[in-house]
């Protein structure tokens, strides 16, 4: 409660503003007068206005608790700082503790209005003496008004209203509101606020439970929390807490006797680890901002989330040791997101696996915005096969292909920097081949794949369709991995894209209960696609090519996966799911530096396979993907065309189609004796495999492209900078460049030179010419 009401401040402004307006009639002529009383009413409005009842129990009393499903506490916290914080009344603080508060702090707290200008004169000496800030000069009233502010920059300007201010919370509030306040909004390291969620964290103690050495130990934190918190600063901690409570002792502040002293001067503080006693905290401030959609931070007392603290609590070490594994690698920071596929309920959350780390343990991994690599590329395969674009079994050409893009050409690269020549959609899409990936967005549009990913979910393509380019499929936006597993439920979810929910319901402070809508539920994608998507990276057959068969993202059970590196080795991604949960793992380092040659598979796929494995050996069911209710045909088809097979084929497989979008003709590669003759485009891959050419009716230059673009650098040999030039057609073709013959066969080598060329290729009486740009540099 305040001293004084709104009436009665108003009534004491009025009569401050008559005796002014008396005063000045009979001092006319006195200009400094004018200046002082102006000054002086300005001051004294400010000092007489009141403040909101609750102004200092913004921080304290307004907590915030937030449980996961089953109704565990996971933290409580400041709305406004987001940090940890447990109230506690005044009259349950031990007497012997605010003893030793004030004694360090704020000796002559109960007497002074706010500020002691004998202090302050004390702490500018020093400062002038050491030619820095070593001392505030600060009362206990003036830092409860730095805190409430913030923090903030140390100025002239700054210390004067801080003065202000803490006059003027000594005019509306009693010594006793303040302390209490001060000792429930003190910041005392490791985001921690108020001394009762110290004691607790620190110690597992009670404010009231605490020996006098403990309680020295958290006052003596307040000058420098962060340097001076036990975790940080070892056998300082215990250190300071003895001179503190000598100093009190010597002075007589406490009474005991002097061998009580002696066993604390050799008595060791013990500390206890904080997750002990604070679970996914980056969880938690996710969730009151989520919560802050539906009602303002000021009225929640309670969240009740969708998480699940008992696998969080068993995830979390899988995560650490992995990461401790790969230091090596310079991969210092890991997080995780799980969701519940059939109630689209976000169940883990690892932000971070140290959120008391003060450099980056506040920033939550799982919501930034990060490269995610060829993670992107399943939701291309599945649109295009929507379209009928494609079928599982259609031959994507994965050899040198240029794009049109914003300045130049567009020239997609395999991770191996090889090309694998004609690959099946299902190799592809498991193998994780870039070339074919980019084929598949080629076809399908780009604005259509940009808008189908909007649809899903992906809010951080904030960019217009044209900025991300061919590239967007794989990985080149910054998107976060809350987004990408969000995404991703559309093919276990049998192509129903739900927006992830967190919360259950919300608790006000005065008692009501606040439910929350289920988010709409939207048909992206037919079940069939879904399936057949789930199937190819579920099924390692596919992945054998790219991955082998001791792969880290080879599981006993049933778990489709899909890895991304990004590049320099600067991020990794993996997301898997099954019928029941999605999940997605980054690996990385928030520090922006490149990790040391670690692909996803090895990276983040080792923990995806841990994690994956322990819920396994706890009895978490993993069943297979069905195509219950579904439509669909099996196939034999040939493995190297993706035709239909039959007796000359070579290799051959089965293979699942949706009815309307299966291979129609029988394989053409292979004759009936057995011999194979692949389309020209693939030349280069069937010369190295001695495959015979199918030769075309026409002429046809196979490279460069018509309008390619090529660079030269002067500082490098002539004779090493020379490009091939390829064509096909039934007879020897003569090669000329600007008119000038240069040689002849169906391959040869051209040195570059800067300018504007015009390549030919002569084949009997027909002539192909395609236009050429080389730049110096």
């Amino acid at each position: 409660m305040t001293r004084h009401n709104f009436l009665d401040t108003m009534v004491r402004v009025v009569k401050f503003f008559i005796f002014l307006k008396n005063f000045l009639k009979e001092n006319k002529n006195h200009l400094w007068v004018y200046m002082v009383l102006v000054l002086g009413g300005i001051f004294t409005v400010f000092s007489l206005w009141p403040y909101p009842p609750d102004e200092l129990s913004r921080f304290s009393e307004r907590s915030i608790k937030v449980y996961d499903r089953h109704g565990h506490l996971l933290m409580e916290m400041t709305p406004e700082k987001g940090g940890l914080c447990k109230k506690i009344s005044l009259c349950e603080v031990p007497q012997d503790f605010i003893e030793l508060l004030l004694f360090s702090e704020d000796r002559t707290f109960f007497s002074h209005k706010g500020w002691r200008p004998s202090s302050l004169l004390r702490a500018t000496f020093q400062n002038v003496k050491k030619g820095r800030i070593v001392s505030g000069g600060s009362t206990l009233t003036q830092q409860l008004v730095r805190m409430r502010r913030g923090k903030m920059r140390n100025t002239l300007w700054s210390k004067f209203t801080e003065i202000l201010e803490a006059y003027r919370l000594e005019q509306h509030f009693s010594k006793e509101e303040i302390l209490e306040a001060y000792i429930n909004t003190v910041f005392l390291g490791n985001h921690i606020y108020g001394f009762e969620k110290a004691a607790e964290i620190y110690f597992r103690k009670s404010l009231q439970s605490l020996n006098l050495l403990e309680m020295s130990a958290l006052i003596a934190m307040i000058p420098a929390p962060s340097k001076h918190q036990p975790y940080r600063s070892g056998m300082e901690f215990t250190i300071r807490a003895r001179k503190l409570l000598r100093r009190a002792w010597e002075a007589h502040i406490l009474s005991f006797p002097q061998e009580m002293m002696k066993t604390y001067e050799e008595m060791w503080l013990h500390v206890y680890p904080m997750e002990q006693r604070v679970y996914a905290p980056l969880f938690c401030l996710y969730a009151l901002q989520e919560a802050k959609k539906y009602v303002p931070a000021s009225q929640i007392a309670e969240i009740y989330t969708t998480f699940d603290l008992e696998m969080y609590t068993n995830i979390r070490p899988v995560i650490f040791d992995v990461l401790k594994s790969l230091e090596t690698y310079n991969a210092k920071h890991a997080s995780l997101v799980m969701i519940d596929n059939p109630t689209s309920e976000l169940r883990v959350m690892v932000g971070s696996l140290d959120f008391f780390d003060e450099e980056k343990g506040m920033i939550n991994a799982t919501l930034i915005r990060k490269q995610v690599g060829s993670v992107m590329k399943p939701f291309a395969y599945a649109l295009a096969m929507e379209n009928s674009l494609y079928h599982p079994s259609s031959i994507l050409p994965d050899i040198y292909q240029e794009y049109p893009a914003a300045i130049g050409r567009y020239i997609p690269k395999n991770f191996t920097r090889t090309y694998h020549g004609p690959v099946r959609l299902a190799v592809a899409l498991a193998s994780s081949y870039n070339v074919s990936a980019v084929h598949v967005a080629a076809t399908i549009g780009i604005e259509p794949f940009y808008f189908f990913l909007k649809r899903i979910g992906f809010d951080s393509l904030v960019r217009n369709p044209a900025f991300y380019g061919l590239g967007l499929v794989l990985g080149n936006a910054n998107l976060t991995l809350l987004e990408l597993a969000q995404g991703y439920t559309i093919f276990p979810k049998e192509g129903i894209f739900q927006h992830v929910r967190s919360l259950r319901f919300i608790m006000l402070k005065n008692g009501r209960r606040v439910s929350l809508p289920t988010p709409k539920s939207e048909h992206v994608l037919s079940r069939e696609t879904c399936f057949l998507i789930s199937r190819i990276l579920s099924e390692h057959q596919y992945k054998f090519p790219a991955f082998g068969i001791n792969s880290p993202i080879y599981f006993p059970f049933p778990v489709a996966v899909k890895t991304g590196t990004t590049k320099d080795f600067r991020d990794n991604c993996v997301v898997g799911y099954t019928p029941l949960i999605t999940t997605a793992v980054w690996v990385g380092n928030l520090y922006e530096e490149p990790m040391q040659d670690l692909a996803a598979v090895a990276g983040a796929g080792k923990v995806l396979r841990n994690v994956m494995l322990l819920l396994w050996n706890q009895g978490f069911p993993f069943p297979p993907f069905r195509a219950s209710n579904m439509t669909l045909i099996t196939q034999r088809i040939c493995v190297l065309s993706g035709m239909i097979a039959h007796q000359g084929c070579k290799e051959t497989t089965e293979e699942i189609f949706v009815p309307s979008n299966l291979p129609q003709e029988s394989c053409t590669w292979h004759t009936p004796q057995g011999e194979t003759v692949v389309p020209p485009e693939y030349q280069s891959w069937a010369e190295k495999k001695q495959f015979g050419i199918q030769k075309p009716e026409r002429l046809e230059i196979l490279f460069p492209k018509d309008g390619a673009v090529f660079g030269v650098d002067t500082q490098i040999p002539e004779q090493y900078q020379s490009i091939p030039l390829e064509a096909m057609g039934n007879g020897e073709i003569t090669w000329f460049c600007d008119g000038e013959k240069i040689g002849k066969g169906t391959k040869i080598f051209w040195t570059l030179r800067p300018g504007e060329h015009v390549i030919e290729a002569v084949w009997n009486d027909e002539r192909k010419r395609v236009r050429i740009l080389v730049l110096e540099r």
